[in-house]
């Protein structure tokens, strides 16, 4: 037996075993969502492409160096969301879906010069290697998961049993809209960092707005944030994007302000306690497909074979949350209504410039342009934002909340910079204590200073 398996491992597995570990490793991310089918139907397709292109390889005389070609291209084509945080983390690049022809390309033609030049380079000498280190690996990423598994058992049962309550002593309940809007930059970052003077600031000032300078926010990244929102300021950090989207469900706020008499209405492409989603959208994962497909180079290739461009989605994502945002404040119900719009804006996609005229592809920008495609966003987002609070009917009677969920992020800023979780907030009720808001240490704490 020992024997047959030594000399299986003396054989190219590893491009196959590849496949395997990468499943394991997706799946181990967050267990719940698994499903056999899927991962059985994936790991078959894998498998017959692989050898479909190591075969086409093989007859077209490239002998030396296929299995590892071909292992190169998965890793690129699988791996691209954590090979572009890896660079842009520790070498601060970027990695760009256009490199992936030339790296391609130039892979080609090394295996051909190896064949041509027939090389004394025996490819035998990596299997067993490349094959015990992709089984290790595998079984580490397998044990991982499940303690951290484990770990979030702990977690959640502790988020359910917080202590933190909001303050619903009011004898008059208050409507209350909260605005978000992703990746707003704090003011006085946007004035010191990008020259920008909001005027946002001051004509929320003289609709009666209470507006912070800067609003530090738990993360810099938009579920995580929201996540800790709507878990009353929970702090520990998460694992991934698929456990933040399961306590997004379990959402502790919704199910105080509904025991505090309210209806909620969520206007957003994540689903929050819940609630469908108004509008989905491939940013975050929420299944088991998505779990194993997630990566910028599945959503950017998903695009181009698509005739919607994320521009077009994301801005119509906006302009139907606007409308249902202005017709829910039109309509009267029976209880108190907390209503939550989130827009994609000023985050990018830019879609539209700072007079409003549509820009239907994204622009592969430089960062000094990139900069101000965002700042002309964000004029046109304040213009979107003031234009839609002066149609909310009876506004100076409710509670308005205008936020983002984090700063803007640019590379130059680099990682660990807490610009990039200062973001914008801007509060209004009636008869405020605004000595109270200087209590709110975090964007994460305000559900729970709101006086429902």
């Amino acid at each position: 037996m020992a024997k047959k398996i030594s000399e299986w491992l003396q054989k190219p597995l590893y491009v196959y075993l590849f496949g395997l570990f990468f499943l394991i490793y997706r799946t181990a991310q967050y267990f719940p969502s698994f499903e056999i089918s899927t991962f059985i139907i994936f790991f078959g397709v894998y498998c017959s492409i692989t050898f479909l292109f190591i075969s086409i390889l093989q007859k077209t005389g490239v002998k030396k160096g296929a299995h590892l070609f071909i292992l190169f291209v998965w890793i690129y084509i699988l791996l691209f969301s954590e090979l572009s945080t890896l660079f842009s983390t520790a070498f601060n690049l970027t990695l760009r879906v256009r490199y992936f022809g030339a790296i391609c390309l130039i892979g080609f033609l090394i295996l051909y010069f190896f064949q041509k030049k027939q090389l004394n380079i025996s490819e035998d000498i990596f299997n067993k290697p490349v094959n015990f280190f992709l089984l290790i690996l595998s079984f580490v990423v397998l044990i991982n998961g499940i303690r951290i598994a484990q770990k979030e058992k702990q977690h959640e049962f502790a988020i359910q049993n917080t202590k933190a309550k909001i303050n619903s002593k009011g004898a008059i309940k208050k409507d209350i809209i909260w605005i978000l809007l992703d990746e707003y930059g704090a003011p006085a970052c946007l004035k010191s960092e990008l020259k920008f003077a909001d005027f946002l600031v001051d004509s929320l000032k003289q609709k009666g707005f209470y507006v912070y300078d800067s609003m530090p926010s738990r993360n810099d990244i938009t579920i995580f944030s929201i996540c800790s929102l709507y878990n009353l300021d929970d702090t520990t950090s998460l694992p991934n994007f698929m456990y933040a989207a399961n306590y997004l469900l379990q959402s502790v706020l919704v199910k105080q302000i509904k025991a505090a008499g309210y209806h909620f209405q969520s206007l957003d492409f994540l689903s929050i306690a819940n609630r469908e989603k108004f509008m989905p959208l491939p940013i975050f994962p929420y299944n088991y497909l998505d779990q194993l497909l997630y990566g910028k180079l599945a959503t950017i290739l998903t695009d181009k074979f698509t005739s919607i461009t994320n521009n077009e989605r994301f801005d119509t994502y906006n302009h139907k949350v606007i409308k249902k945002l202005l017709e829910e404040t039109k309509v009267k119900k029976n209880a108190p209504q907390f209503i939550w719009a989130h827009l994609l804006i000023p985050h990018g996609p830019y879609c539209r410039d700072a007079k409003g005229n549509f820009l239907k592809n994204m622009i592969d920008y430089t960062e000094e342009k990139n900069i101000q495609a965002y700042l002309d966003y964000l004029t046109y987002c304040n213009n979107v934002v003031l234009n839609t609070i002066n149609q909310i009917p009876d506004l100076k009677n409710k509670t308005i909340v205008i936020s983002g969920d984090h700063g803007f992020r640019f590379s130059y800023l680099g990682v660990h910079n807490p610009i990039r979780k200062a973001t914008f907030c801007a509060i209004y009720y009636p008869n405020m204590d605004t000595s109270e808001f200087k209590q709110i240490k975090y964007l994460q704490q305000l559900p729970l200073h709101l006086h429902y």
